[in-house]
């Protein structure tokens, strides 16, 4: 007869607050997985449903340890097209066919030809100022298209500041 899969949950004290996290053996190895803080709303009476949800999920051999996202190697200050290519390629799944078509759009024929060449610290506020103005001086957009190419670039530059790469959002 199969032996039982037990484990315990683990109470931590962090400068967050409470961590709770399941210790437990699974596949013939010690396994620790956190699950969250007190914050994210997780409590004892939660961790312990999932321990039970989780040791059922390994008696049937279904459960899986967690896969770590992969890392995204960036150099330090990298160019507009590469991030900006990188960055439609990591989202692209998320969207609906027509926002695809439109951030695609807006990135080929508006956003790239004018920041390609830059470096993401050299998008400054009056080199977006400077796009703003070339494209009205332009006529060939209107002022709504101009602030939705211009929110696509902040939507960018965004994630390079979460990626570290900006100190704040030029756009």
């Amino acid at each position: 007869m199969a032996r039982k899969a037990t484990g315990q949950v683990v109470v931590k004290e962090a400068q967050r607050g409470q961590v709770f996290a399941l210790r437990f053996r699974a596949y013939g190895e010690r396994r620790y997985l956190t699950l969250g803080t007190a914050g994210e709303g997780w409590t004892l009476e939660r961790a312990e449903d999932e321990l039970r949800y989780v040791m059922a999920r390994v008696e049937r051999g279904e459960w899986r340890p967690p896969v770590a996202p992969p890392v995204v190697e960036l150099p330090a200050d990298p160019g507009f097209h590469e991030f900006a290519s990188e960055w439609f390629d990591r989202h692209v799944g998320e969207w609906r066919e027509s926002t695809r078509l439109d951030y695609r759009w807006q990135l080929a024929h508006h956003l790239l030809p004018f920041f390609a060449r830059h470096k993401l610290s050299e998008i400054t506020v009056q080199e977006v100022d400077r796009y703003r103005q070339a494209k009205v001086r332009a006529g060939r957009l209107s002022g709504e298209s101009i602030n939705k190419t211009i929110s696509r670039l902040a939507q960018i530059l965004d994630e390079a500041i979460e990626y570290g790469l900006l100190e704040r959002n030029p756009a």
